[in-house]
């Protein structure tokens, strides 16, 4: 986008935006807490080459130490069929995926319902990388390396965000916390 395109506008709001959504997001109570989620085929005698996060509740606040997929592996979301099932997922230290990752979605789980809130220094998606959801990382540059596929939006707070050659950025912006907030978590209320 250049020029006078009206889209310049929706952006340089969203950036003026982001530390009052960082701090939204880092108010939120966790639904689940693991210290790393890491999958890989790098270590001998590992073949955990898929690891999976379960919703327990239409709204699922994930707290994450560190996330890293290796070659050829596959984060999964699964939304249990809950209608409109949203996923939060907070990382504090590292975000990182090597060649030919996923991340998927099942159980009825949108792209638009799924944001990755990562507070590390690095956000970098690898190489023919496959995946969805928001990633949104108020202190560092999003990194869509070359040939991948992600559905879903990216925000940088450390400059603009970057996609590598024949990388592909599917416009589908987080709207998991968008309308009514549902009965049972009254702390999303304030986001209404």
């Amino acid at each position: 986008m250049c020029g006078d395109n009206p889209r310049l506008a929706d952006c340089g709001a969203s950036q003026s935006a982001i530390a009052t959504d960082a701090a939204l997001l880092a108010s939120f109570p966790s639904s689940q807490t693991f210290e790393r989620v890491s999958c890989s085929r790098r270590f001998p005698g590992c073949t955990r080459t898929s690891c999976k996060i379960v919703a327990t509740e239409p709204v699922n606040v994930i707290d994450i130490d560190s996330l890293s997929l290796g070659e050829d592996c596959e984060l999964v979301l699964d939304g249990r069929d809950i209608p409109g099932a949203v996923f939060v997922v907070r990382v504090a230290r590292k975000f990182r995926t090597l060649a030919k990752a996923s991340v998927s979605l099942t159980g009825g789980v949108l792209a638009e319902n799924v944001l990755f809130a990562v507070r590390a220094r690095r956000c970098e998606i690898g190489v023919n990388n496959r995946g969805s959801g928001t990633i949104f990382c108020p202190e560092a540059r999003v990194r869509l390396k070359g040939r991948t596929e992600w559905t879903g939006a990216a925000v940088s707070g450390g400059g603009r965000a970057e996609l590598g050659a024949n990388a592909v950025l599917t416009h589908r912006p987080f709207l998991g916390l968008a309308g009514p907030a549902p009965e049972i978590q009254p702390w999303l209320r304030a986001v209404d």
